[in-house]
């Protein structure tokens, strides 16, 4: 990789700079507060929300305890772990961020990664009016800046129906999750060839991986199918968060798709994540987890998400 001269490493700096001052300016003036997310969270805690993050890509210490600390490698999961137990129930807490989350490279150096995010814990309404609010939020803030994105939706709702369904060992719930991860479809046959499911189910997941495009499309896909409650209203959801959006290029910017699904496992509804043209990877992304309130021991809505900001400065550059 050829290295920014000073002149083009100050330049994007400063470019960053702007981009954040117009989100908080926003973000500010719809009632949103600033947050600062602890640096460290407990080892036990975070694989106790995140089984399948590998603990070999996380960057590890030990407090003056023994205890086994992870320098932060999410957001949400210092959220839901440390900031969620201490709000008492009723009405909301809209909040954003603007910090850095860490990995450990295969490589052996320590990767940061620059994230603003936008939190809605709570709600004053429904769920599916938060849902709105946080996703034309982000639409906006991409509009703002004319960036070229593309975002895909889906709903966890419906592929934890359908893993309820299917009775799996936690063993293979893990491997099947990980080929619906990575949209592994040489390895979803044989392993559906393993199992012993009822018809309905085993043909939901010979479907899974072509339920994306228009809902249309997709409900069409799923006609000779039987859906159960859940899956009927996970469907039920994204036509309404479909129709609801205010961006005026909507139509060619949103896509649906059944079988995304997050290496995080606290996603429980509408999930979201966003690509531009310059990127290798998702440039945003984010949905409804609806954690549990370990003080009150009940589940609290919540929905929000995340951009890469070295990344999504990198799309303002280029088509600056």
């Amino acid at each position: 990789m050829t290295r920014q001269s000073i002149e083009e490493t100050f330049n994007r700096q400063q470019t960053k700079l702007t981009i954040k001052r117009t989100f908080m300016d926003l973000l500010n003036q719809e009632g949103y507060l600033y947050y600062e997310p602890e640096a460290f969270e407990k080892y036990d805690s975070f694989i106790r929300v995140n089984e399948r993050v590998e603990p070999s890509s996380m960057v590890k210490m030990l407090d003056n305890l023994g205890n086994i600390l992870v320098l932060r490698p999410d957001v949400t999961t210092t959220i839901i772990n440390q900031l969620i137990p201490r709000i008492r129930n009723g009405g909301a807490l809209k909040l954003f961020y603007d910090t850095d989350i860490f990995a450990q490279s295969a490589q052996g150096p320590i990767d940061k990664l620059a994230q603003f995010g936008v939190e809605y814990l709570g709600t004053s309404s429904t769920e599916v009016d938060a849902d709105r609010e946080v996703m034309n939020l982000m639409l906006s803030m991409c509009d703002t800046f004319n960036v070229d994105y593309v975002v895909e939706i889906g709903n966890q709702k419906f592929l934890n129906a359908l893993f309820d369904k299917l009775n799996l060992s936690n063993e293979q719930l893990k491997t099947l999750k990980e080929i619906i991860t990575f949209k592994n479809v040489s390895l979803m046959r044989p392993f559906i060839e393993k199992l012993s499911i009822k018809p309905n189910e085993k043909a939901l997941l010979e479907t899974l991986f072509s339920l994306e495009g228009d809902i249309d499309d997709i409900e069409a896909s799923l006609r000779d199918i039987r859906l159960d409650a859940q899956m009927k209203e996970a469907l039920k959801e994204l036509r309404t968060l479909r129709t609801s959006i205010e961006s005026n290029t909507l139509k060619n910017r949103i896509t649906f798709d059944l079988s995304m699904l997050s290496r995080y496992d606290y996603y429980q509804g509408i999930t979201f994540q966003g690509f531009a043209p310059n990127a290798n990877s998702a440039i945003m992304k984010g949905g409804r987890y609806n954690p549990v309130n370990k003080t009150t021991q009940s589940r609290m809505p919540a929905v929000g998400f995340t951009i890469d900001m070295d990344a999504f400065v990198r799309e303002v550059t280029e088509n600056g």
